[in-house]
């Protein structure tokens, strides 16, 4: 069964304790598999607990025979497929393919498609792929989205570094299937990493960043958005029309600045080229990086510099860092309970929070109003 999750990219299996009631936290439940013996009564009560709980989990019942009487009383408990024992694997997989893809529609935006985050930022070596990276792994770990890393970083191509991939194709590849691009197209220039994300990784030669046009971004990043819960964008530190593509489909833009007030006072310049552009049902935030509490300058004094409140903290961990670099593993692999991946994850649970409305740009609202730009 673990090697069934794997295949649809789902979280690792963890085991828990089966009862409804059970004291204490433990992660959330997505899916409740019973074997239904001779107690059959039990196991309905049980399915019955189970249903009633709010996120309800997926339900499934195992038995070696179903008479009719005790396939309606399962169902009507709440189960949601009812299994013959011995189970088939290829029947076991048609199941999972159907129970996790009712899921992705809650999972999406209003419009049906996958959310867009962007990443940019205007001074270099703030850390602009490394942020990437680890919100789009603690969007898988954390919350189980199906996540796709678009790297528009044409030049310096980061991310495969920060992931240790080495990718066979490149967005180069797709350049001349525009007119005919689809889901078998695009998988095949995809390159996946072992936690289950996919990086559609810049060109590997510099001189190939001019091929990739604001059309052929526009074209791929809507097909992107049909196949992934959310596509990260790396855009860069540098606005181009294929940032501005990029963002016209975003969620949330996130700026990245580190602890230096020369990188916070660059922010404003940002906030007024965002504010001209007035894009609807878009917000942007302010991202501080390798933060170190009690060295350099202050949160509060970052964001007086940067002229807009921050909306998240990732912290400075340079041993973490070296290691990583040197090993071939991943921050939740490696290290999952440091401050590191915990601040990816906060951002990624405030990112994905319903509470979290990006149809009004808290950053930028205030500038807007100063200059009197419109939606």
């Amino acid at each position: 069964v673990q090697d069934l999750i794997e295949r649809f990219a789902a979280p690792r299996l963890q085991v828990v304790d089966g009862s409804p009631e059970a004291e204490g936290e433990r992660p959330q439940v997505d899916v409740v598999a019973v074997i239904v013996g001779e107690d059959a009564a039990s196991a309905v009560a049980y399915l019955a607990q189970w249903a009633e709980r709010t996120p309800r989990p997926l339900l499934l019942a195992f038995h070696r025979a179903w008479p009719l009487p005790l396939m309606r009383q399962v169902l009507q408990a709440g189960a949601n497929e009812l299994v013959q024992l011995p189970a088939n694997v290829h029947e076991l997989e048609l199941i999972f393919l159907k129970l996790m893809e009712s899921r992705h529609p809650r999972e999406r935006g209003r419009d049906g498609m996958g959310r867009v985050y962007a990443i940019t930022g205007l001074a270099g070596g703030v850390g602009l792929s490394t942020v990437s990276a680890g919100l789009a792994l603690a969007l898988k770990y954390t919350l189980h989205r199906r996540v796709a890393i678009l790297d528009l970083d044409l030049q310096n191509g980061g991310i495969n570094l920060s992931l240790h991939l080495e990718p066979a194709q490149t967005i180069v590849a797709l350049l001349e299937e525009l007119e005919q691009l689809d889901s078998i197209r695009l998988e095949g220039a995809l390159t996946k990493h072992p936690a289950g994300i996919y990086l559609l990784a810049a060109p590997k030669r510099i001189e190939e960043a001019d091929l990739v046009s604001d059309l052929a971004v526009g074209t791929i990043l809507d097909l992107m958005r049909q196949l992934f819960d959310v596509v990260v964008v790396d855009c860069g530190r540098r606005v181009t029309d294929n940032a501005l593509v990029a963002w016209e489909r975003c969620t949330q833009v996130l700026y990245v600045t580190d602890q230096s007030l020369w990188s916070a006072r660059r922010v404003p310049r940002f906030t007024q080229l965002f504010a001209s552009l007035g894009l609807r049902g878009v917000s942007a935030r302010l991202v501080l990086n390798r933060f170190t509490a009690g060295s350099g300058a202050s949160r509060d004094e970052i964001a007086r510099a940067a002229q807009t409140p921050l909306f998240a903290s990732i912290p400075r961990d340079d041993r973490l860092m070296d290691k990583l670099q040197l090993q071939n593993e991943d921050l939740w692999r490696l290290a999952p309970s440091s401050r590191l991946a915990r601040a990816f994850e906060d951002l990624a649970r405030r990112l994905e929070s319903p509470d979290t409305r990006p149809a009004e740009p808290r950053f930028v609202a205030r500038l807007m109003n100063a200059i009197g730009v419109r939606h």
